[in-house]
């Protein structure tokens, strides 16, 4: 079944201008070939949003942090480039793990005054430094 046209943005804002000048959801459906359905969702975000781009949905894993909350690391680490990144989380009050903002301040080239160090992780079982037995280590 054919999904019908795509309204390029130049088309959009004749739709919206067109709209605000009193012509019909209908008599805009028919000439642009789309349905009414569209013309109105496309009338109602406008006005809402004031955006005619297309409305596409954020797909995959979202954020572990918000653009403020990456500001914040970015500007914590300006005042103290020594701070550690238990310091940061605690001061922060960060939604995610110290193993996250390492990746995060990393990934983002946040400058640090020390090597970042990735955090160490504890095992809950003891690590075997070799095995005696058949002379070999793991």
């Amino acid at each position: 079944m054919p999904r019908g046209k795509r309204l390029n943005k130049d088309d959009r804002l004749r739709i919206i201008e067109a709209h605000k000048n009193g012509a019909s959801t209908a008599a805009l459906a028919r000439e642009y070939g789309v349905s009414r359905w569209t013309v109105y969702r496309l009338v109602q975000r406008f006005e809402e949003t004031g955006a005619v781009d297309l409305a596409f949905k954020r797909c995959g894993r979202k954020p572990k942090l918000t653009a403020l909350q990456l500001l914040a690391v970015k500007e914590a680490l300006a005042e103290n480039p020594k701070a550690s990144l238990q310091d940061i989380h605690d001061a922060l009050k960060l939604p995610c793990t110290l193993r996250a903002l390492y990746y995060i301040v990393k990934k983002h080239g946040f400058e640090r005054g020390a090597a970042v160090e990735e955090p160490k992780q504890e095992t809950p079982f003891p690590v075997w430094k070799g095995c005696a037995y058949l002379g070999r280590n793991y």
